[in-house]
C-alpha cells in the first residue's frame, strides 16, 4: 500500500500491457454519412419575388413618411419659435416704451 512514486508509475505502466489498438468497422464511414444527413435541415425555401418587392415597398413607405413627419415637426417648430419671438418683441416694444406713445 505504501508504494513510491516510481513503482506507481511501473505499476500503471505495466497494466497496459496487451492491450491492442481498437479496430473501426468497415463501414464507419458510410454510417457517419447516413447519420449526419438523416440530421441535416430541410432544403431552404425561396421567397417569392413579389413578397420582396412587397417588404421594400413598405420599408420604403415607412422612410418617405418618417422623412415627411419629421420635415413638418421642424416646419411647425420654427414656426412656433418666429411666432414666440415675434410676441416678445412686441409685448416689450409695447410695455418697455419709456414715452408710452401708443
Amino acid at each position: 500500500m505504501n508504494q513510491s512514486l516510481p513503482e506507481k508509475i511501473a505499476a500503471a505502466l505495466a497494466s497496459l500491457d496487451g492491450i491492442q489498438r481498437a479496430e473501426a468497422p468497415a463501414d464507419l464511414w458510410d454510417q457517419l454519412q447516413q447519420r449526419i444527413e438523416a440530421l441535416s435541415p430541410t432544403p431552404a425555401k425561396l421567397i417569392p419575388m413579389r413578397k420582396v418587392w412587397q417588404a421594400a415597398a413598405a420599408i420604403a413607405l415607412m422612410a418617405v413618411l418618417n422623412i415627411a413627419i419629421l420635415a413638418y415637426a421642424q416646419h411647425k417648430t420654427n414656426l412656433g419659435n418666429a411666432s414666440a419671438a415675434g410676441t416678445e418683441t412686441l409685448s416689450n416694444a409695447y410695455f418697455n416704451d419709456p414715452l408710452n406713445n401708443y
